[in-house]
């Protein structure tokens, strides 16, 4: 009984993301449809941790790639610390942090490479 509870879940999420992969892509393109499926899978299955920032460079003269790179350690509750790199951070927070701010993210513990930004803790 609870092995078909679990596959009726599973199913019901693969066709939520499978509607929302239609959706974004009609509306802004299969590239930006990924990144936003993704995105929302980090947000509603992925692992809530604390990140420290050790790293913020300015990208100058690249008008394609993002304009700013932030490399962060990511400390989760449970398994080890990993550093990697956020870019998707919004303008006026990009503005006003600095190294050593921590910060709110999650990612997902199967590829903890990909990580989103949830919200700042503190801004001296």
């Amino acid at each position: 009984m609870l092995y078909l509870l679990n596959t009726h879940i599973i199913i019901e999420l693969g066709l939520f993301i499978f509607i929302l992969l239609a959706t974004l892509y009609f509306y802004f393109g299969i590239q930006k449809s990924l990144q936003l499926a993704r995105k929302a899978r980090i947000k509603l299955l992925g692992q809530e941790a604390l990140a420290t920032i050790l790293f913020i460079e300015a990208e100058e003269g690249h008008p394609i790639k993002k304009p700013f790179k932030i490399q962060i350690q990511v400390e989760p509750v449970m398994g080890r610390n990993f550093v990697t790199d956020l870019t998707d951070l919004p303008k006026s927070v990009v503005q006003s942090v600095k190294v050593g701010d921590k910060m709110h993210v999650k990612f997902l513990p199967k590829n903890p490479r990909k990580v989103i930004f949830i919200r700042l803790l503190s801004i001296d």
